[in-house]
């Protein structure tokens, strides 16, 4: 055997850390050749260990002589069985071993789908990767095709009854189960794509969607692996009307000034499910228009208490002072003005309609006279009308609300969709005379603070190391993971934009080339402010006109520098701007998958270790970073989360210990400790 390309095989051995190997560093195809018997005479076995039979497989796999990659995978797998990420082979030095995924893509080449699918299955319980399931689900849908057992389309089961949904919320959980009696490949939620690495016979669907005010209709579609495909639809109603309830009538019990004796009706355009009267409850089973008469009510020290609720889950409610008795009405001054009714007794039937001495229009109450601010992006805004004559409408941002014939007061709760920043919302009440009365009630909606860009936690992205045997696509790579992390929605991430020659001269600058990936990335970090560093490689390669792209990431804390995940994405296709656009998504779809925005409470407190209520079940893992929340009540606000500070900065507890249900976290500080309570909110960095 000659030993021309020994010298190939150094992998970095002056160096002081872990050194990864890699394949593409053991043999010079431009110098020696590509075909099979140039490889099989120049490429060293040295001792003839796995990974030497490894590498040697995958140059003949590179180039198409699949026979001789599948003899020297099995040679290999005969030293070392088990596919495994950093497999060490001697000293510090580690190779990502795949030998059993590599043998089942040799084997499906050649056409052997079900032996391969047997190995592609063996390496995913071993140790799963994107490409594993990528050539299994190749392997699988060759077997269907050449067996023709799959006749039928994947069945979609919607969760919603009668295949409707009624909600209040902008946007809905759909939930769906897609099966197929082969394998379920591919699914889509509403026009958008999810993420499907590894087909199978079941998929349980929950994924929230955007929705609009009024009727949505959202589309789920499903593709098996033979190529069959099944859609379903679902109808969701956003409900953003609350009932209005309307007085006509109200009179004290004779000999009982605690009892009132009314007459009202509630309204909801979609049906009602309850009305509240005091003590009093009436079912309305779904009815848009539900009217009660001479309903006797205990009225409590501030009013009668009443309240309706419609089938969307909105309510209307208030405490209405309906015996008031005060001052005569006040006329509208000529040329405008605000018009202001005082009720001057019980409210009675109407009056015959025509000509009127009403001079004044209806009489708006409990709307705020301040500015508020909220942090959601919609408003629910109480008020109440009243009027003697009757109210003819009430319009909330040219939006008429319904209203009773007859009515004396009305209350109601509009619903009203926030932009960012100050909103005007105009009530306008006119009564049966045509009298009006304006009222502006402003909000300003801020961003939550828990959701704000301080809140996310800090990335940066180490220039990509490319492996393959194409080279050229790092810099095009690092560009794309970069806009995919920053333009998905919601945001999860705070990124430090860098382009990859901007980060090459700080390497160069601090003199941490010669430094491992995880060393450099914990550097480069450290001068971009970063609190985690995203650090990997690429590797690329063609056959038969085909671009395929193997990338591999990991995430590094740079405070605590421990791991906290991996992820990795393997596409191939002829459009090479496609492979990567699709490695990208799904490097971001994983990493925001091991790093859900999760909402929890401290349960308990030992000195600076929190404990809260949540834990491996929900996706947390240990050296994630939790920031506490207290909720507060600030004027002119309704009670909002608010960070916990502890000498001008937020609290925060890295996560130390998990089960189940709960983990603990230690403070960063634990000076920070007192600041804490049980019952604050966490949540995620």
């Amino acid at each position: 055997m000659a030993t021309g390309a020994a010298g190939i095989l150094i992998g970095g051995c002056a160096a002081t850390g872990p050194v990864t190997e890699h394949w593409t560093r053991t043999y010079d195809p431009r110098r020696y050749g590509k075909d099979e018997q140039s490889i099989a005479r120049h490429f060293n076995l040295h001792r003839g260990r796995w990974w030497n039979y490894y590498s040697r497989g995958r140059w003949h796999l590179e180039y198409g002589h699949d026979k001789q990659a599948e003899e020297d995978f099995r040679r290999a797998l005969r030293l070392r069985r088990a596919d495994k990420r950093s497999a060490r082979s001697y000293g510090m030095h580690f190779w990502d071993y795949f030998a059993r995924r590599e043998l089942g893509i040799a084997l499906l080449r050649q056409g052997k789908y079900a032996e391969s699918a047997r190995q592609l299955e063996a390496s995913m319980a071993s140790e799963a990767s994107a490409k594993a399931a990528f050539y299994l689900n190749k392997a699988r849908a060759e077997k269907l095709r050449q067996s023709r057992v799959d006749r039928a389309p994947p069945t979609i089961k919607i969760d919603a009854q009668a295949g409707k949904i009624l909600t209040n919320r902008l946007t809905a959980a759909i939930r769906a189960e897609v099966t197929d009696d082969q394998f379920v490949g591919a699914v889509s939620v509403g026009g958008r794509d999810l993420y499907v690495e590894l087909a199978r016979r079941r998929i349980d669907v929950l994924e929230q969607v955007r929705l609009k005010p009024g009727r949505n209709v959202v589309s789920i579609e499903a593709t098996d692996l033979a190529g069959r495909t099944a859609s379903e639809q679902v109808e969701v109603t956003v409900d953003v009307r609350p009932p209005v309830v309307c007085i006509t009538r109200a009179a004290a019990k004779p000999g009982d000034r605690d009892t009132v004796e009314v007459d009202l009706a509630a309204l909801d355009d979609l049906g009602l499910r309850e009305i509240r009267v005091g003590a009093a409850r009436i079912a309305c089973d779904g009815a848009r228009r539900k009217a009660v008469q001479r309903l006797e009510a205990k009225v409590g020290p501030d009013g009668l208490h009443l309240s309706a609720v419609d089938l969307a889950g909105n309510v209307t409610s208030a405490v209405v002072d309906v015996l008031a008795v005060a001052s005569a009405p006040r006329a509208r001054r000529p040329g405008g003005g605000e018009a202001v009714y005082v009720a001057a007794g019980p409210l009675g039937p109407p009056g015959p309609p025509g000509p009127s001495a009403d001079l004044t229009g209806p009489r708006l109450l409990r709307l705020p006279k301040v500015t508020l601010t909220v942090a959601d992006e919609k408003f629910y805004l109480d008020g109440e009308a009243e009027d003697p004559e009757g109210i003819r409408s009430i319009v909330v941002n040219g939006e008429s609300l319904l209203i009773e014939p007859g009515t004396r007061k009305a209350v109601f709760s509009p619903w009203i969709p926030l932009k960012p920043g100050r909103n005007d919302i105009t009530v306008v009440a006119t009564d049966r005379a045509g009298n009006t009365t304006r009222w502006v009630v402003r909000v300003r909606r801020i961003e939550p603070v828990m959701f704000a860009a301080a809140a996310r936690y800090t990335i940066g992205l180490s220039p990509l190391v490319e492996r393959g045997p194409i080279k050229g696509s790092g810099f095009s790579l690092h560009e794309d993971i970069q806009s995919a992390l920053i333009e998905d929605r919601p945001e999860r991430f705070n990124v430090v934009e860098r382009d990859m020659e901007a980060l090459e001269r700080i390497v160069t600058e601090l003199k941490i080339a010669a430094l491992s990936e995880k060393d450099k990335a914990i550097g480069l970090g450290k001068e971009l402010h970063a609190e985690a560093m995203l650090f990997g490689s690429v590797e690329e390669g063609s056959r038969k006109g085909r671009t395929y792209m193997n990338v591999m990431l990991r995430l590094v804390d740079v405070g605590t520098r421990r791991i906290l995940c991996a992820v990795d994405a393997y596409h191939e296709d002829k459009d090479r701007m496609a492979v990567r656009k699709r490695c990208a998504k799904a490097l971001v779809s994983k990493l925001k998958r091991k790093f859900p925005l999760i909402k929890a409470t401290v349960v308990g407190r030992k000195g600076d270790v929190i404990e809260v209520d949540r834990g491996m079940e929900h996706a947390l893992r240990q050296g994630m970073r939790l920031l506490l929340y207290r909720k507060r009540i600030r004027a002119g606000r309704p009670a909002m989360p608010e960070a916990i500070e502890y000498k001008g900065r937020q609290v925060e507890a890295v996560i130390r210990e998990l089960a189940a249900k709960q983990c603990t976290a230690k403070l960063t500080d634990a000076r920070a400790a007192e600041a804490v309570k049980s019952g604050d909110m966490v949540i995620t960095k």
